[in-house]
C-alpha cells in the first residue's frame, strides 16, 4: 500500500464518518443560539481519531489535513480530559499550525507547558519541528517561526531576479511572511527602493500601518502612501531605503511624477487576482508594465487567495527573469458556510 492510499483508507474508515458530528457540534459551538444537543460529540472516541488524524497529518491532501484539524480543534472544544487536549495540541503542531496552538493555550483549552510533559520522543519530534519549521533572518542572524507555505514562500521569494506568484487560502499565512521579508530585506539592505501596489485604498492604509509599524523608532525609512517624488528623492540623498503603498492609479501619478528615474529593486503586487476585473484590472496591468519597462531587472511578488492558475500573472515576465509559482491548499482555520432561509411573513424564524 502506497503512502497516499494509506492516507485515504484511514480518511474514509476512521476520520471521515465522524466529521459530520464533529462539523455539526464546532458550528453549535461557535453560535449557541442554534437550538440543539451537542453531547454527541462528547462521546466519540477521540483516542482512535487523533491516533488517525496524526497519520494523515503527513499527507499533502488538503482534505485530509482539514479533517485532521477538525478532529484537533472538536477535541479541544469538547468536555475532554487533559491528556486528550494534550493530544489535540500535538496534533496541531504536526499540522504545522502554532497559531492554533499558541490559541488554545491562551483559551486555557490546552494547560500551559505542553512540552514539558510530553515523553522522550514526542519532545525530540517537537524540537525537529522547530529547528525545521523556522526560516533565517538575514538582518539579524534570528530564526522565525514559519509553517510550511510561509517557508517555501521565503524561499521562493530570495531567489535573484526571480518573479514568484504565491497562492494560498485566506489566514494561510501568505501577508504576515511577505511582511517579514519585506522588513528583513530593507533592514539587511538588499532593498533600498519598495513598491508595494494595494489595488484598494482600505488595504493601502492597512499596509501602510503595519509597515510604519514594523519599523517605528528604530530605523530610518522612508514611507509613503501618496505618489509624491519627495521621499523617493529625499531616500537617494539621505540613503535611505524607501516604501511606497500605493494603488495602481496613483502609481501612474508617481511614474509621471518621476520618469525614468522611478528605479525600484522589488515590486509587490497584493490582492493581484485583481487583474480579472474589466476595467480596473486594465489599469492594474498597465500600472505594472509601466514599472517593468522602466526596471526590466526588478524583482517581483504575485499575491493571490487561493486562484486556480497563479502562473498566468507571470507570463508578462521580462525574458531573462525566471518564475517561481507557489500554490498551497493548506487549511489554517476552520470555515462553515452557513445557508439560512427565511419563513415567509415572520421575521424571527428562519
Amino acid at each position: 500500500m502506497t503512502r497516499e492510499a494509506l492516507f485515504e483508507f484511514v480518511y474514509e474508515r476512521v476520520v471521515a464518518p465522524k466529521l459530520i458530528e464533529i462539523k455539526k457540534a464546532l458550528i453549535k459551538t461557535s453560535l449557541p443560539m442554534i437550538s440543539g444537543d451537542s453531547e454527541k460529540l462528547q462521546n466519540e472516541d477521540w483516542p482512535d481519531l487523533l491516533f488517525a488524524s496524526s497519520i494523515l497529518a503527513q499527507s499533502t491532501d488538503a482534505k485530509h489535513l482539514e479533517g485532521a484539524l477538525q478532529v484537533a480543534t472538536g477535541a479541544l472544544l469538547s468536555e475532554t480530559p487533559n491528556d486528550i487536549n494534550d493530544t489535540a495540541g500535538v496534533l496541531l503542531d504536526k499540522l504545522d499550525n502554532s497559531r492554533a496552538l499558541t490559541l488554545a493555550v491562551d483559551r486555557k483549552l490546552i494547560e500551559a507547558g505542553l512540552e514539558e510533559r510530553l515523553g522522550p520522543i514526542l519532545r525530540i519530534e517537537s524540537a525537529r519541528r522547530d529547528i525545521l519549521g523556522s526560516v533565517l533572518l538575514e538582518h539579524s542572524g534570528t530564526y522565525l517561526p514559519a509553517n510550511k507555505l510561509q517557508r517555501d514562500l521565503w524561499r521562493k521569494a530570495s531567489k535573484d531576479r526571480t518573479w514568484l506568484s504565491a497562492s494560498a487560502p485566506t489566514a494561510a499565512g501568505k501577508t504576515y511572511i511577505v511582511g517579514q521579508f519585506l522588513a528583513d530585506k530593507i533592514l539587511s539592505g538588499t532593498v533600498k527602493r519598495l513598491l508595494y501596489l494595494a489595488p484598494t485604498r482600505a488595504l493601502v492604509g492597512e499596509v501602510e500601518k503595519d509597515l510604519r509599524n514594523r519599523f517605528r523608532g528604530e530605523y530610518n525609512v522612508q514611507i509613503s502612501s501618496l505618489p509624491l517624488a519627495n521621499p523617493f528623492l529625499k531616500g537617494q540623498k539621505e540613503a535611505e531605503p524607501v516604501i511606497y503603498v500605493l494603488t495602481q492609479e496613483r502609481i501612474h501619478l508617481l511614474v509621471n511624477e518621476l520618469g525614468d528615474e522611478a528605479n525600484f529593486d522589488l515590486l509587490v503586487v497584493d490582492e493581484a487576482q485583481k487583474i480579472s476585473d474589466n476595467r480596473r484590472g486594465v489599469i492594474l496591468q498597465d500600472a505594472i508594465d509601466r514599472v517593468v519597462r522602466i526596471n526590466p531587472e526588478i524583482k517581483s511578488i504575485f499575491v493571490s487567495p487561493s486562484t486556480s492558475n497563479p502562473r498566468v500573472l507571470l507570463q508578462d515576465r521580462p525574458e531573462k527573469v525566471g518564475e517561481e509559482v507557489l500554490e498551497s491548499t493548506s487549511v489554517m482555520v476552520l470555515q462553515n458556510l452557513l445557508a439560512v432561509r427565511q419563513h415567509r411573513g415572520k421575521k424571527m424564524e428562519h
